[in-house]
């Protein structure tokens, strides 16, 4: 994840990264928070598994808050 970030964090124009957990991966949701996404919403029903419907906490990064590294010209 840490790669994925500072590689997106690379692209100029890029200024969030957006991503979706189920609501009960507690152990996903504590990563994704230490890493700096914050929840920005929720998808009620967002996944159908057999006949159990689950919810997905929508997540963002936004390159604002983290320091980007120095680009070459």
């Amino acid at each position: 994840m840490l790669a994925l970030i500072a590689r997106a964090a690379e692209l100029p124009d890029l200024e969030q990264l957006l991503l979706g957990v189920v609501t009960s991966n507690q152990a996903a949701r504590r990563l994704y928070s230490s890493l700096g996404f914050v929840s920005y919403g929720l998808e009620r029903e967002a996944l159908k598994i057999g006949s159990r419907y689950l919810d997905e906490d929508l997540l963002s990064l936004s390159f604002a808050a983290v320091e980007r590294p120095h680009r070459r010209p």
